[in-house]
């Protein structure tokens, strides 16, 4: 069974993060970092700085959405930091979490 990923991105060169879901992270970044979204093109490069798995589509699609509207950016970055401090290898180091 598939797993669904809900993730953030962070651009350091446009002091940005991008919201997204995916099937497949990896492949995702490449996308996001060879220029190939439209929304991303222009903060490459991009890394992954948080990451939740999901069984379902819908479950991922309705946390992107949650992400999305936060209207406390404080809060968001309590999120990735919170993932951030997990002693887990991360995406950006070449091995799966």
């Amino acid at each position: 069974m598939s797993k669904f990923i809900t993730y953030i991105l962070e651009s350091k060169n446009l002091n940005k993060f991008y919201i997204g879901y995916t099937e497949d992270i990896d492949k995702r970044l490449i996308k996001h970092n060879s220029g190939g979204s439209r929304w991303t093109r222009k903060g490459v490069p991009w890394k992954v700085i948080y990451a939740k798995e999901f069984e379902a589509k819908g479950e991922a699609i309705k946390y992107e959405h949650f992400l999305k509207n936060l209207k406390n950016k404080v809060f968001l970055k309590q999120i990735i930091a919170g993932w951030a401090s997990r002693a887990v290898p991360s995406i950006n180091s070449g091995k799966r979490w």
